[in-house]
């Protein structure tokens, strides 16, 4: 029989008891998604690394307060959400815009193509979708931040509008009416510049 694997608000009142191995299990699963989800909303690498450190302490020290009545998933980006709001609140617009590192300029990951894989993307392919992420990713950036954060919970998070509407503290149907004026604001967004759509 196989052991099954335990769930995270498990995983969560097991820390809360002080094992400091399923802290660890927590953060092993939430890392990367929720790096990519600071990133996007943020727009800086540097920044969402940062506000990513400043999350996982305040995992740390809110355990004792925790409470499973909600998925734990939604606790932490709640959590996430609340310190994103704070680094806005520090930005006036016009500096968060500023602060755009563009993907491009990060470092690349050698591509399967590289490696001799034949079934890979060729270059060009590969730079037609960097273009587009990153034209994508400077939309996004232009959205308000309320339009991004409900568009980056859905569309990349995978988030169901029931999580979205509770990190966002509004009803399931405000949370979808949310998605969609987003989801417009980015294809016109996308539009005007001639990008996409």
């Amino acid at each position: 029989m196989s052991e099954q694997r335990p769930t995270d608000e498990e995983l969560m009142l097991a820390y809360q008891a002080g094992d400091v191995n399923a802290f660890e299990e927590l953060f092993s699963r939430y890392k990367t998604r929720l790096y990519q989800y600071l990133r996007h909303l943020l727009g800086d690498a540097a920044q969402a690394e940062d506000v990513l450190q400043t999350l996982f302490m305040r995992i740390h020290r809110a355990r004792a307060g925790y409470r499973p009545q909600a998925q734990f998933s939604t606790w932490v980006y709640t959590i996430a959400r609340n310190l994103v709001r704070d680094v806005w609140a520090k930005h006036s617009v016009a500096k968060r815009h500023e602060r755009i590192t563009p993907a491009s300029h990060e470092e690349e990951p050698v591509t399967a193509a590289e490696m001799g894989d034949p079934d890979a993307p060729t270059p060009e392919a590969l730079l037609e979708h960097k273009q587009t992420a990153a034209r994508v990713q400077h939309a996004l950036l232009a959205l308000s931040p309320e339009a991004r954060e409900v568009l980056v919970l859905h569309k990349f998070e995978g988030l169901r509008f029931a999580q979205i509407a509770e990190v966002l503290g509004c009803s399931v149907s405000a949370a979808k009416v949310r998605a969609f004026r987003a989801l417009k604001a980015l294809q016109a967004a996308l539009h005007e510049k001639g990008s996409l759509c």
